[in-house]
């Protein structure tokens, strides 16, 4: 049995900063991302992002810019 509910093989994974798209996989488990695995291999076989530390990391840093995406303390409960 799947670790996750659904994997998403070959999708464009785009990370919030400037460079450009990658194809990517992406483990979602309970309605959440889980794990996304860059390059094409599988996600079983890859070491997994820290999506939930990054998605902070990056609405932080649009507050720093005054440019608000939404508040840290709404972005704590996705």
């Amino acid at each position: 049995m799947s670790q996750y509910d659904t994997l998403i093989v070959g999708g464009r994974y785009f990370d919030g900063s400037p460079n450009p798209s990658r194809i990517a996989d992406a483990g979602i488990r309970d309605g959440r991302i889980h794990a996304v695995a860059v390059a094409g291999a599988h996600i079983r076989n890859m070491a997994f992002y820290n999506l939930p530390l990054r998605f902070l990391k990056l609405v932080y840093e649009s507050q720093q810019q005054d440019e608000p995406v939404m508040s840290l303390e709404r972005a704590g409960q996705h």
